[in-house]
């Protein structure tokens, strides 16, 4: 696991607490949204962690469907949040 933190670095929230703060909402929240798609992996000693910038797809993609936004544009607003991402720009916290 020690690895995969150094060449991650800080790309990943490590930990319930790190996972919620990432979608801001209570750890409980975080935890049952996992239940609905959230991506998050658990590793050895079942220790939760997630990427980043999947986090932040899921969030954005889960709460443009939920405003009755078209599929085709929230699609694209995750393409271009991701493109942002890959290019090393800075990105704003959905949500």
């Amino acid at each position: 696991m020690s690895r995969l933190k150094s060449f991650f670095g800080n790309h990943i929230a490590w930990g319930w607490p790190s996972i919620a703060a990432e979608l801001g909402v209570s750890v409980r929240t975080a935890k049952r949204w996992r239940g609905k798609g959230l991506p998050v992996r658990a590793g050895p000693g079942q220790q939760v962690w997630a990427f980043k910038i999947e986090i932040r797809l899921w969030l954005l993609e889960v709460s443009g469907l939920k405003a009755g936004r078209p599929r085709a544009d929230v699609k694209r607003e995750c393409k271009a949040l991701f493109n942002q991402y890959v290019k090393g720009k800075e990105y704003e916290k959905v949500g």
